[in-house]
């Protein structure tokens, strides 16, 4: 009960700002138990992933628990950092979900 009081306090004091946009860093894991009230409230999450296997297959797990929830998340963008175009393809089939921006090691 004192992780819901807190996200609820917190989540109320960014509301209360003056500010256009703010982001923030939540856990990867979307079971975090800070995680998913923070996201939830969010208008729109942007979703970095690597192009680490082990971090697709791990968003698609978190989203499948999330819709057997019957829960739901606010519109998702992901982005593929430091990733190569050749992967994008690959790194869409593991995680199920749209890759909408690479971003290159460059």
């Amino acid at each position: 009960q004192n992780k819901e009081l807190f996200v609820t306090t917190f989540i109320e004091s960014l509301v209360d700002t003056e500010y256009d946009y703010i982001i923030l860093s939540v856990p990867t894991e979307l079971s975090e138990v800070l995680s998913y009230p923070i996201l939830y409230q969010s208008d729109l999450v942007v979703h970095v992933l690597n192009g680490n296997p082990r971090g697709a297959l791990a968003i698609k797990r978190e989203l499948q628990l999330i819709e057997e929830a019957k829960l739901t998340l606010p519109r998702m963008i992901h982005v593929l950092n430091m990733g190569d175009e050749d992967y994008v393809e690959d790194i869409e089939k593991l995680s199920s979900q749209n890759i909408a921006v690479t971003i290159p090691y460059e």
